[in-house]
């Protein structure tokens, strides 16, 4: 796995309860990340999205923590009703937001860069591949900024069925890579630095590097647990069949075309039409404005 670039660190959100929480860095709350979505009809401007999952939200965890240019963070006191989730039932959330530039020290992850179908078939995305995950560790996370992590790991099953926490099977990629439990809503990104079936000639090289990524396998929505018997010192089974719930150290991802297909959807589509709309209104007065102020002057 190459170095990681740290400019992509900054395209992670930490997620929390209330702005108080947000302000002292509490330990309880979600992690997300921000994508972005060019406008159709101004091809210089995008529209930025706040993600993560759908349970980080019920739970209570709507408002955004983000870092800003000077070094300090900012808070963007979400509501619930300020989300949209995934029509499907798939545990994904994502909220449209305002991010000046020149006051937030953000990197968006654009839409073009998830796994869908056609990547996913050309790429053969399967067991071994190396993936990485930025996320919110809850004991080194930063309490005057965001400290983002990097964990490391491998696609260990291939998209199945898998059920959620909130009670129904969503398809999604099973992934080793050392999560824990408040790591939910974390970008997941998948590499492919040694595929030897990609260098078969210097011509082709380009196109390699294209092809290796990395890209955003998808998002992080659970940790499939283990159950483990409770025994006595003596190694019997306990008579009631008491079991503890112990961490796996697998994650559930649900797969990049699936934060395409929210993106796509009708409901936030429409939305950023209006916005163009508006845009385009406003640029238009601009323009007159503009106009209107200019002195005439003598040929």
């Amino acid at each position: 796995m190459p170095r990681i670039w740290d400019e992509w660190l900054d395209s992670v959100i930490y997620l929390y309860s209330s702005v108080e929480d947000a302000e002292q860095g509490v330990r309880f709350g979600g992690s997300g990340f921000l994508m972005s979505v060019k406008s159709e009809s101004h091809p210089d401007y995008s529209y930025t999205y706040t993600v993560t999952n759908r349970h980080v939200i019920a739970s209570g965890g709507t408002v955004v923590r983000i870092n800003t240019t000077d070094g300090g963070t900012d808070i963007i006191d979400l509501q619930e009703s300020d989300w949209e989730f995934h029509a499907g039932g798939d545990d994904i959330a994502m909220s449209l937001v305002e991010l000046p530039l020149e006051k937030y020290r953000a990197k968006t992850i654009q839409r073009e860069t998830c796994v869908v179908g056609a990547i996913d078939h050309m790429a053969g995305i399967g067991p071994g591949d190396e993936v990485f995950m930025l996320s919110r560790f809850v004991n080194v996370g930063g309490i005057q900024t965001n400290q983002p992590v990097v964990r490391f790991g491998n696609v260990a099953m291939k998209p199945t069925m898998i059920r959620s926490g909130l009670g129904w099977d969503v398809l999604s990629y099973l992934v080793e890579s050392r999560s824990l439990s408040g790591m939910s809503g974390s970008p997941v990104y998948v590499y492919f630095p040694q595929r030897e079936e990609w260098k078969v000639k210097d011509a082709l090289e380009p196109m390699t590097r294209l092809m290796r990524g990395p890209f955003l396998l998808g998002i992080d929505w659970g940790h499939p647990p283990v159950y483990d018997s409770v025994v006595d010192q003596g190694g019997k089974v306990h008579p009631d069949g008491w079991q503890v719930q112990a961490n796996s150290g697998f994650m559930a991802v649900a797969p990049g075309w699936k934060l395409v297909e929210m993106l796509d959807s009708e409901e936030l589509a429409t939305d950023r039409k209006k916005l163009d709309a508006s845009r385009k209104e406003q640029d238009k007065n601009a323009v007159v404005a503009d106009s209107a102020d200019r002195p005439f002057t003598k040929e």
